[in-house]
């Protein structure tokens, strides 16, 4: 049947021949598909060309509401096809499908997004299910994820119902993974509805390919028994089958009817994980690991790449250390930095002993001019200064500053005043982040200062070394300390109370990275820290650590010389003054204003979503602060759309592929072992000594005895002390901020590595285990402020613990020590990103 304006009625095994401009993309393919000799159930399309005749007929266009297309009416000639349709089908329920031009893509699959009517009967049941799949294209969701001006073209498939005994899904690439290797089957019984509403949880197979070989299926909860191994192996092949003729991963929906097996749809696997292209300069490049528990968001790394790099660089310089040069670059959202020392790169030879180093430092103009600079920054009076400075001037302008540009009410701004608004915040962030590494000496020269006195005097490892300035760094706790006197007021100033709390410390990003939700977006979080606040004893347990660890030294100390002991109580004075430095710069110089980046962020991509770029505006994580503000200067036409959409689709796919393979530890030649500075002049020695301290006790490494634990009764996880205690518990592992919600009290918190910021979690958990990390960690800092125990560097743990496992913490001897009870077959380790 045809009108003036082409087809408007076709088969389905002829919809490829007219394309997904007329038939669809859903259609098109099916048809495509069905062609190619796959058991597709037979169609009737009503192309995209009826709606352009309905839509002229009632002089309706782009901004035609979905209630004016239902109520629409209809020309001859689209009435006659649909009677046409109704007729072909008489007595048979229907499935009526929306299938639009631009879904199922290879970007984006518009999943969820058109209508589908199922169990359709009788021309006037088909005519309402017709009207409602054309409005469907006409409502707020889909007009703001496709973006275009124009009507949108969308036709509608028509087939008999299946009348399935079991349906499904399958994936040809496990979408969290990026794994081709094993097709994920899905199944129910019945029909795919229950699959696609949720009401049923399905049977999950995982199929992996033999190589010419017989499959094998591996069945994953399979509570229904809906499908035989060999019934598995069966949708496993048809999905290939698809993937190999529509030449890419895809999602294939089927259903078994009888004896048969058919294909319902197939659509490309959006955002599938992929590896980030690795593009470095030459030279030597090491994963910076202590900081990030999870990969960056394109966002966040955008921003801390540079503003590190330079704030490092301009510190070294400053202080006199040994490095000319720090560049950082991301890789899939995983940071990785670049050292250059002063005078070059040694990459070339070998390091020089340190008698020819010490020798250098005297006579090399750039090596001498850094030694004189540590002689004049390490005068008692400029690292005083520095910590005085601090307290007096940096903390409570940064405070202000914080104050002011939190309260800009960011939606009163026009775009143009948005994008000066958050030039300021990254100016701001950047300068307070230059000021929180150039601090990183008036902090560790102390520190080292008082653990090298320890480990000569005392024969003390570091670990018990930094055990006598515990409870210092008020910092850490302070969040903390004042919900547990929220929590300990009368219900009716709680709810006052909080909320100044929330402003006072809510924007704030759950993780080191500017992409990362802020507390005062995460309201059960708070919830939870404020219903675990009232009974903590964090303060106390910290301060008993520390008197006893100071007694215990004063008694060694009992019979040494007047002069050692006087220069222990100098040491622990100057280092007890300086300890709290290092967390009280980070939580005003990095978490609070990575909070203020995201709140700009998030403003800035809720007005990318009116206007299409994105399909919601936490999406505008996935993208670039360069590429953001452009967006928010620029034309948000289609080709603006189409950009935006690629980067945020590879972002996102390489976010995600790197958080389940993270790279090598470096990239480039193997790093080779800085010299000694053994030989340096007193203060440039001093100085690279306890930065070269600082960054090994942050950083840490496997325990020499670390392993994982065999599977018996009593097995051991070995790793480091990090903070003294015993402690059981259940184990909660915690990948990312994904899985903050599922930590309750008295959990072993089991993680790779914290961020400063996930000290929320410290008021709620009994004990810490790290795959890795020092004692100068921020983990461990946190711990000790905390008082609860801690294991550093298992190198293992969050493969081998498992989830509701009861494990005992000993933080003192550092091992866990596993119970052979099970975990809840209900839980794993696995924390879903959320690709947004």
């Amino acid at each position: 049947m045809t009108s003036n304006r082409g087809t408007l009625l076709t088969s389905l095994r002829n919809a490829e021949s007219l394309g997904p401009e007329l038939a669809g993309h859903k259609a098109w393919v099916l048809g495509r598909l069905a062609v190619a000799g796959f058991s597709v159930p037979e169609g009737l399309v009503l192309t995209a060309d009826a709606l352009g005749l309905v839509l002229e007929g009632a002089e309706l266009g782009a901004d035609a509401t979905p209630e004016q297309v239902r109520a629409a009416g209809w020309p001859q000639t689209v009435k006659l096809a649909v009677q046409e349709i109704a007729a072909h089908f008489a007595g048979t329920p229907l499935a009526v499908r929306s299938s639009a031009a631009e879904e199922d893509l290879t970007g984006e699959s518009y999943a969820g997004q058109y209508t589908t009517e199922l169990r359709v009967s009788g021309e006037h049941e088909l005519g309402a299910a017709i009207r409602d799949c054309w409005a469907s294209a006409f409502g707020t969701t889909v007009r703001a994820y496709r973006g275009e001006p124009s009507a949108p073209r969308i036709a509608v498939l028509v087939q008999p119902m299946v009348d399935a005994d079991v349906a499904g899904v399958a994936f040809t690439a496990d979408p969290l993974t990026g794994d081709h290797d094993e097709v994920l089957v899905s199944a129910v019984p019945g029909t795919a509805e229950q699959l696609a509403g949720g009401t049923l949880t399905p049977d999950e197979w995982r199929v992996r390919d033999a190589g010419g070989q017989q499959d094998t299926a591996i069945p994953h909860a399979v509570s229904h028994q809906a499908l035989t191994e060999r019934q598995a192996c069966a949708v496993a092949a048809l999905a290939r089958r698809v993937e190999t003729e529509l030449d890419g991963p895809q999602d294939v929906e089927w259903a078994m009817a009888g004896q048969r097996l058919l294909l319902l749809q197939a659509r490309p696997i959006t955002a599938l994980p992929r590896a980030a292209v690795v593009d470095l300069p030459p030279g030597t490049w090491v994963k910076e690991v202590e900081r990030h528990p999870e990969p960056l968001t394109a966002f966040g790394a955008s921003l801390a790449a540079p503003m590190v790099a330079a704030g490092l660089t301009e510190m070294a310089a400053s202080w006199g250390a040994l490095v000319e040069r720090f560049d950082a670059h991301p890789v899939g959202g995983e940071p990785y930095m670049r050292v250059t020392p002063v005078g070059g790169d040694r990459a070339s030879g070998p390091t020089p002993p340190w008698w020819l180093f010490g020798a250098l430092a005297r006579v090399v103009p750039p090596l001498r001019a850094r030694m004189r600079t540590a002689r004049r920054m390490l005068r008692p009076e400029v690292l005083h200064g520095a910590l005085d400075d601090w307290e007096r001037v940096h903390r409570p302008r940064i405070r202000e500053e914080h104050a002011l540009l939190a309260a800009v009410d960011l939606a009163g701004l026009d775009d143009a005043g948005l994008d000066q608004h958050m030039g300021r915040v990254l100016d701001f962030a950047s300068r307070c982040l230059r000021l929180h590494f150039w601090l990183i000496p008036p902090y560790a020269v102390p520190v080292y200062d008082l653990v090298a006195f320890c480990h000569r005097h005392l024969d003390w490892d570091d670990s018990r070394s930094l055990l006598l300035l515990a409870g210092t760094s008020t910092s850490t706790v302070e969040p903390h300390r004042e919900l547990r006197r929220i929590a300990a007021l009368p219900a009716a100033d709680v709810g006052t109370e909080l909320a100044g709390w929330v402003t006072r410390y809510g924007v704030r990003c759950v993780n080191n990275d500017p992409g990362s939700p802020t507390l005062a977006e995460r309201p059960e979080l708070v919830a939870a820290m404020l219903r675990e606040a009232a009974d903590d004893a964090a303060d106390a347990k910290a301060t008993a650590i520390r008197d006893e660890t100071v007694a215990q030294a004063r008694l060694l100390l009992a019979d040494r010389p007047a002069g050692t002991r006087a220069r222990f109580e100098t040491v622990l004075e100057e280092a007890t003054r300086a300890y709290p430095l290092r967390e009280d710069s980070a939580f005003w110089t990095s978490s609070m204003t990575g909070g203020l980046m995201r709140l700009a962020m998030v403003e800035a991509g809720r007005r990318l979503t009116s206007d299409g770029l994105l399909h919601e505006p936490e999406e505008a994580a996935n993208l670039d602060a360069d590429t953001l503000r452009s967006l928010l200067r620029g034309p948000r036409d289609s080709r603006a759309r189409s950009q935006a959409r690629d980067l945020l689709t590879r972002n996102r796919a390489e976010r995600v592929w790197a958080s389940r393979n993270p790279g090598p530890a470096y990239h480039g030649p193997a790093p080779s072992e800085p010299p000694s500075f053994r030989g340096l002049p007193g203060a440039g020695r001093r100085l690279n000594d306890a930065l070269d301290w600082s960054r090994s006790a942050n950083q840490g490494g496997p325990a020499p005895h670390a392993r994982g634990p065999e599977a018996t009764r009593g097995a051991t996880l070995l790793g480091s002390p990090g903070s003294p205690g015993v402690h059981r518990g259940p184990v909660r592992v915690v990948l990312g901020e994904a899985d903050f919600a599922r930590v309750r009290t008295g959990d072993v918190l089991v993680c790779a590595t914290t961020d400063p910021a996930w000290s929320v979690l410290f008021g709620i958990a009994g004990a810490l285990v790290t795959d890795r990390g020092g004692v100068l960690s921020h983990a461990a800092i946190v711990a000790r402020e905390f008082g609860i125990p801690a294991v550093l560097a298992t190198t293992r743990g969050t493969e081998v613990l498992r989830n509701g496992q009861q494990v005992t913490v000993d933080g003192s001897m550092g091992r866990v020590v596993l119970e052979p009870a099970p975990p809840d077959p209900r839980e794993n380790n696995t924390s879903t990103l959320e690709m947004t």
